[in-house]
């Protein structure tokens, strides 16, 4: 098991486990898993369906309430960003005026809605004067010291939310910023790699979008470099190769910033040839909120994510891979035993089980089997 699995022993909120019972039952939680058995959620050209399974995420969070039905956030959240795009629907009549009334071309759709959502230091300057978004760009992975117990707030991924407070986490601004290209007329998809997450013309136009740089809009050369300046390290004087394996590099070696450009020009094709689908997209989302609540110690949110990225999983292991599963299968039971549910004590012991019996082969820690025995030892799991 995973150390943000094991650490769920210090957890300090008290666990409800009528809460975790009333969100099981919810009506937004039968809607995710009847959501996710849709085979068109394999189709990365489906447009709106991400943010339908994001949204419906979201619903569960709005459960308590018996009158708020999970497409009534849906439509909320695709309303609000109706209202918030209007400017953007103006920039492109203009430019269709302007050329006669012919097709909009894709980068004049991604380039209004960038500057709308984020302003026009993502986009060429049209005298737009402020953006949608307050919250500042920052890099992948690479979020300031400063700003991470505001990062790991669920209300930066919380889509009502994040458009309520003008501000959230890149992979929520990515998802408001494809329905809002989806609107007007222009599909997006959603480009991954373990460095980026890029949105891009589903038409093949070589542009991305990058709501983490902001909403900077680039063209294909432009990506490739901001690409590689992530495979580069820090500092090339260091002496350290772009792989990072000691191989001295002087400072400003043109080479290896070549083999980086290739490398990122690798990635890039990469990406483009294998465009997310809305399983991916929804898996990102839980992914997110199950380190969010991992972090904050929230037992009774953080097994509802487990529960549904294992859905994802169980119909995508493109979504979840196996390695992904092993590790919500720990985190899952660990859970129930914190919850101490007796209706899924079973399931819990089958889980650990499981993971005993896959160690041989996925294994990687000498002392994950001596864990699992010690828990499975544990007076609760000896019960009928």
């Amino acid at each position: 098991m995973t150390a943000a699995a094991l650490c769920l022993g210090s957890l300090i909120n008290l666990p409800d486990l009528s809460e975790v019972q009333r969100r099981r039952g919810s009506n937004a939680r039968a809607a995710f898993s009847a959501a996710v058995q849709n085979p068109m959620l394999k189709d990365p050209l489906q447009p709106g369906l991400p943010l339908e399974l994001a949204a419906l995420i979201v619903a569960e969070e709005r459960s308590g309430d018996p009158m708020l039905m999970p497409s009534h956030i849906s439509s909320g959240i695709r309303s609000k960003i109706e209202q918030i795009t209007a400017p953007a629907g103006k920039r492109i009549a203009l430019s269709r005026a302007l050329s006669g009334g012919g097709e909009v071309a894709s980068e004049v759709t991604a380039t209004a809605v960038a500057t709308t959502l984020f302003g026009s230091h993502g986009a060429p300057d049209d005298g737009a004067k402020a953006s949608f978004f307050t919250c500042r760009p920052h890099e992948p992975f690479d979020v300031r010291e400063e700003d991470l117990k505001d990062y790991f707030d669920p209300q930066n991924l919380y889509l009502d939310s994040v458009l309520r407070r003008r501000k959230g986490v890149p992979l929520a601004t990515s998802l408001i910023a494809a329905e809002a290209c989806a609107q007007l007329g222009l599909t997006m998809v959603g480009l991954r790699s373990p460095t980026a997450l890029l949105l891009a013309p589903a038409d093949g136009t070589p542009i991305v979008l990058d709501c983490f740089r902001g909403g900077m809009v680039m063209g294909d050369e432009d990506a490739v470099a901001a690409l590689s300046e992530r495979l580069l390290p820090a500092d090339l004087s260091s002496g350290l190769s772009p792989g990072g394996e000691g191989t001295a590099v002087p400072a400003g070696d043109g080479q290896a910033e070549e083999r980086s450009m290739a490398t990122g020009r690798a990635q890039l094709a990469a990406m483009r040839a294998s465009p997310m689908t809305a399983l991916q997209w929804g898996a990102e989302y839980l992914g997110s909120l199950r380190e969010m609540y991992d972090e904050r110690g929230d037992v009774v949110r953080l097994i509802g994510v487990c529960d549904r990225l294992r859905m994802i999983g169980a119909h995508s292991r493109l979504a979840v891979g196996n390695d992904e599963m092993r590790e919500l299968s720990g985190q899952l039971a660990l859970c129930i035993h914190r919850l101490r549910w007796d209706q899924r004590r079973n399931e819990a012991r089958a889980l650990l089980r499981g993971l005993l019996r896959s160690f041989d082969e996925m294994g990687f820690d000498p002392d994950e089997p001596a864990r699992i025995e010690a828990l499975l030892a544990d007076p609760w799991f000896q019960e009928a």
